[in-house]
């Protein structure tokens, strides 16, 4: 079933910071695919964040370490993000149940409002200007009790509510857009076991893109995953991660590859440790790699570690800084200020999840109830310029 060509206004809507918690929307449906439209009591929704700081129970001290310094944007009423959130579950028409995966906007004040509820909707990216949403549909196909492809890139007008279809591709591990919203990166397969990385220009819809292969000469073939664009469309930094059948491990490095010359070098590699996001900072100075990894001695009981590089592709510098979340978006020009989501900062909350903003000397965060588990949050350029 395609997609609607308009949507009306957002049915659902939640504060992270303040709690405060308007009136259930009835002004409009949600696009849903091959069903009728899920709308969500207040009651739920209220019962969805906890806020705090620093242990501390006011509600509006959060505010400040969550989305400080992040401003409406022109145009784009008070959107500032976008959040992925689990759930609910996606069931076929045959009853069949796989894991779903949803999209909110964020606004300025931390209002979430719901943007899909059809449950197949997957890595999405805010525009620059805070007015378009690009993500993925899964076909609706389910294996192994998860959504499979094929995935269909959609573009998302949050004015005015205009869905169109971009390109469809077999496997879609990760998408990018640049600063100037032309070029999207788009990490997909191309044939069992290769994936490539196909670069779209925005501007001219009917170009065929160039499939770059994607490889670090070992002979191998590999993943590459997560995807970064330069600001300025130019460069693509990547995890790429190979299984080396000797060994019987697998070895991920960040890599770098200039879209012009087709120059591919080594950024760094990970010693073992998971690329879990990438991305360039605004000023196109330090590409930005978070990383997972179990603690030396670590046992399937021990929680993940975190880190954080700062890599500067002119020099080659390296900066390794703690690190907070599963994934990051830069809130600040240079980069040095980040948000994403991790596990819970409040002392006993093994299973809790945070919002978390960190660098520059600050960490702060916004413990989360159990029932929001978020996936992922991309933040608007134009929020923090």
């Amino acid at each position: 079933m395609a997609a609607p060509s308009q949507r009306d206004s957002l049915t659902a809507e939640f504060r992270i910071a303040s709690l405060r918690i308007p009136s259930p929307g009835t002004k409009g449906a949600v696009m849903r695919r091959g069903g009728s439209t899920a709308r969500r009591s207040s009651a739920v929704l209220a019962a969805l964040i906890l806020a705090s700081t620093g242990g501390c129970g006011d509600p509006s001290a959060a505010a400040p370490g969550a989305l400080a310094g992040l401003h409406a944007c022109p145009g784009a009423g008070d959107v500032v993000g976008v959040v992925t959130q689990l759930g609910p579950d996606y069931v076929d028409e045959g009853g069949t149940v796989a894991g779903g995966v949803n999209t909110w906007t964020v606004g300025a004040d931390g209002t979430l409002r719901q943007l899909t509820d059809d449950s197949t909707h997957f890595y999405p990216l805010i525009s620059p200007d805070a007015r378009t949403v690009y993500q993925i549909s899964r076909s609706g196909e389910i294996e192994m009790d998860s959504l499979v492809g094929p995935d269909t890139i959609e573009r998302w007008e949050l004015e005015g509510g205009a869905v169109a279809t971009i390109r469809e591709y077999p496997e879609i591990l990760d998408i990018s857009l640049s600063a100037d919203g032309r070029f999207l990166a788009v990490a997909h397969a191309i044939a069992d076991p290769m994936f490539g990385v196909s670069v779209l220009d925005l501007d001219a819809a009917a170009k065929v893109e160039p499939v770059v292969v994607i490889g670090d000469g070992s002979g191998y073939a590999g993943t590459a995953a997560p995807v970064a664009l330069s600001p300025d469309g130019g460069q693509l930094a990547y995890g790429f991660h190979r299984l080396d059948e000797v060994r019987g491990t697998v070895f991920s490095s960040v890599r770098l590859l200039d879209l012009a010359t087709g120059k591919d070098s080594l950024l760094t590699d990970t010693n073992g440790k998971t690329v879990t996001d990438l991305v360039w900072s605004a000023d196109g100075a330090t590409v930005i790699v978070g990383l997972n990894y179990l603690p030396e001695g670590g046992t399937v009981e021990t929680p993940l570690a975190f880190e954080i590089l700062r890599l500067d592709p002119s020099s080659g510098q390296i900066r390794r800084e703690d690190g907070f979340t599963f994934d990051i978006s830069p809130i600040s020009l240079t980069g040095d200020r980040l948000i994403g989501f991790g596990p819970s900062r409040q002392e006993g909350d093994i299973d809790g999840k945070s919002l978390i903003v960190f660098g520059a000397g600050e960490v702060s965060a916004v413990s989360l109830s159990l029932d929001f588990q978020p996936r992922g949050i991309d933040v608007a350029e134009c929020s923090y310029k």
